[in-house]
């Protein structure tokens, strides 16, 4: 699926929105590291494993607390995204990672 528009974002509505007000100062790298974290845990997980997927240390884990980390004020870059999902299968807690990787 090829969409040869580039993507736009208003700012503006993100900051009204309820659930989309954390979005709206997300750097571009952020937003690319928010999206990594989304699909790390979609590709992982299917509506008959997310719960015992979630609940194991691992890369779907990890996306999904990552994912909640940017809702409540941590984003991290694509880069950061991806060395935490690389991290991801130490036995540290996620969010211990998270913060690691956003130290760098």
């Amino acid at each position: 699926m090829e969409n040869p528009e580039p993507l736009v974002l208003d700012r503006r509505r993100l900051s009204l929105g309820k659930y989309t007000h954390w979005a709206a100062n997300l750097s571009e790298e952020e937003m690319y590291g928010l999206l990594w974290l989304l699909g790390e845990l979609g590709i992982r997980t299917s509506e008959h494993n997310l719960l015992s997927s979630i609940q194991e240390v691992g890369r779907a884990r990890t996306g999904l607390l990552g994912a909640l980390g940017f809702v409540h004020g941590h984003p991290v870059t694509q880069e950061q995204a991806i060395k935490a999902i690389r991290n991801a299968y130490k036995t540290s807690p996620i969010r211990q990672d998270l913060n690691q990787v956003s130290n760098d």
